[in-house]
């Protein structure tokens, strides 16, 4: 299962951390797939007596998922727009400003300084097959001085989620899914080639924050511990943030709120929650029942007297069109064996992928 967890780089500068978010959105995708994004903020105070002159942030990020190997900055949205701000902070009463050339905000809490990271610094060591892990390096941009309150905020895209998001069956049939988030839960340790030290770099975290947004097809069972809150998303203005819309017209979505405050070694942060797929309508239970009668019929009766009824005019038709029926099976298929498409074909992956983008581009 492992955990989420903000580490100290071995000497690189220290630092506690205020506040650790973290997003977990699970989008439509096509022919059944789900678009998981993480996004992951976290603040920062530099706590380095010794730094009297600006020097660069190292530190590490552990994310229980499969991250693909790039991550997008999201920090960048809010230098100039101060409804997105507000909206992810929910703060309506400031805007950011510009104080000795960098970008600042004050969520609420305190003022801190929104910083950019380097990309071409930011690495990623992911875990085996059995274990979807990965341990990014996140390189600050901009110099840090003692005392400076600083907020990185990440989005990470999902290629395999692992107990985070991990869907059940019966028989066939994808009917529930199981979510189990962990933040600094030192138990169950991931298997990395090059393993830090998680009891003694992992940052205590004053203030933990976790949203999952799923869609409202998919009906909430158990939950533990309960929710701070549940709620609708306001579906519409979340498009520029995501630069994607979230699904299908008319589709409703629910975010889920866990929080806790001084979450360490000692006392992490679990929360559970079970969906389930809503339940078919009577209608079409009957019509399932109905094709369920009619097959044991036509199985009851003789080969000599099915091929001159009407049933066997039927079956002639059906025969057919029954290229076009095998469509179905080509979509189970890819259903499937979606976890192994970017193993199999990485360019099939990539050109899947560029059809959701383009599918639920924003309008």
């Amino acid at each position: 299962m492992t955990f989420f967890c903000v580490l100290r780089q071995p000497g690189n500068l220290n630092f506690s951390v205020q506040k650790l978010d973290i997003n977990l959105w699970i989008l439509p995708g096509i022919i059944g797939r789900r678009v998981m994004f993480c996004d992951v903020g976290v603040k920062l105070i530099i706590e380095s007596p010794s730094t009297a002159n600006p020097e660069p942030l190292q530190f590490s990020l552990g994310i229980p998922l499969a991250t693909e190997g790039t991550l997008s900055d999201l920090v960048p949205k809010f230098y100039t727009d101060r409804e997105l701000a507000n909206l992810v902070f929910g703060n309506t009463a400031t805007a950011p400003v510009i104080v000795n050339h960098r970008y600042h905000y004050n969520d609420g809490d305190s003022d801190m300084m929104l910083a950019p990271v380097k990309n071409s610094d930011c690495k990623v060591q992911h875990g085996d097959k059995r274990s979807p892990y990965s341990l990014w390096d996140i390189a600050v941009k901009h110099p840090v001085v003692n005392g400076e309150t600083i907020y990185v905020r990440l989005r990470f895209r999902v290629h395999r989620s692992g107990r985070v998001w991990y869907w059940q069956r019966l028989g066939i049939r994808r009917s529930y899914v199981i979510t189990d988030i962990r933040i600094n839960e030192l138990r169950d340790k991931p298997r990395l080639a090059a393993l830090p030290d998680f009891v003694n770099e992992s940052k205590e975290i004053q203030k933990a924050h976790v949203f999952l947004i799923v869609s409202s097809r998919l009906k909430t069972a158990r939950v533990s511990p309960a929710a701070s809150y549940v709620r609708l998303l306001e579906d519409r203005l979340w498009e520029p943030y995501l630069e994607r819309r979230l699904g299908r017209k008319g589709d409703i979505f629910t975010i889920t709120h866990w929080r806790k405050a001084t979450v360490n070694a000692q006392a992490p942060l679990r929360a559970f929650v079970e969906h389930e797929r809503r339940r078919p309508p009577a209608g079409r239970v009957a019509l399932i029942t109905l094709v369920a009668v009619i097959g044991a019929f036509i199985l009851l009766l003789p080969s000599s007297q099915l091929h001159h009824s009407i049933l066997g005019s039927l079956r002639i038709r059906l025969d057919a069109i029954y290229g076009i029926l095998s469509l179905g099976g080509i979509i189970m298929v890819l259903r499937i064996s979606d976890t192994y498409i970017p193993r199999v074909n990485r360019a099939v992956f990539k050109f899947v992928r560029w059809i959701e983008d383009w599918r639920y581009r924003p309008q």
